[in-house]
């Protein structure tokens, strides 16, 4: 596999430890499908602090949407 396609693999790998605190469901389509691709701020307590900038990967929608959490 050539480093982009690993570049690319990683990205839409979850991580286990913060999946669950970081939202993947797309505002616009409703699809649970989003990625994270800018973004990733996490602090000690555990929690995902930050501003984050997804892509969905639904179907018909393909938006890019930003999140925060203060």
């Amino acid at each position: 596999m050539s480093f982009w396609g690993k570049w690319v693999q990683k990205l839409r790998e979850p991580d286990p430890v913060f999946s669950d605190d970081i939202p993947t469901e797309c505002p616009y389509c409703g699809s649970g499908n989003a990625i994270l691709f800018r973004g990733d701020v996490h602090y000690k307590d555990g929690r995902w602090r930050g501003s984050a900038e997804y892509w969905c990967q639904g179907w018909e929608c393909g938006k890019e949407y930003k999140w925060k959490r203060d």
